[in-house]
């Protein structure tokens, strides 16, 4: 376990919290907010890995969604107004659905650095709830 945190530590995908450690056997640790790049597809087992990642990935996503339908009228009426799902058909080339990308990421960056200073602050509203968002943009044939 210790070897597999500090893999995740040195590829920032986890921070120390020492903070809520009782004592100094106590290693506590969260997500460093950041995103996952992968850069190296050159081999055949470096696609597989992504490629079975990336499948799990999206059952997870489906199965959050699937969750909240199930549930989502147990939350209090605000919660339930609040909360939303859109999808839209586009035709754009290459270039404009990266470009959609990049805006997408923007809009989501503020929210990002808010969510983050709370985490590190442990200083949150009482009214906030981790909020789950998924958006996925490909092509796709009529």
């Amino acid at each position: 376990m210790s070897y597999h945190l500090r893999q995740m530590q040195k590829h920032d995908l986890i921070e120390d919290v020492p903070e809520l450690a009782r004592d100094s056997r106590e290693r506590w640790v969260r997500s460093a907010m950041g995103g996952l790049a992968v850069v190296d597809l050159q081999t055949p087992e470096a696609r597989a890995v992504v490629q079975a990642w990336t499948s799990q990935w999206v059952i997870d996503q489906f199965e959050r969604l699937r969750d909240f339908e199930r549930t989502h009228m147990t939350l209090p009426e605000d919660w339930q107004n609040a909360s939303f799902g859109s999808s839209r058909h586009l035709r754009l080339t290459k270039d404009e659905l990266a470009q959609l990308a990049d805006q997408l990421n923007a809009v989501l960056e503020p929210w990002r650095e808010l969510t983050k200073s709370r985490v590190e602050s442990s200083e949150a509203p009482p009214d906030t709830r981790p909020i789950f968002i998924s958006y996925h943009a490909f092509p796709e044939e009529p």
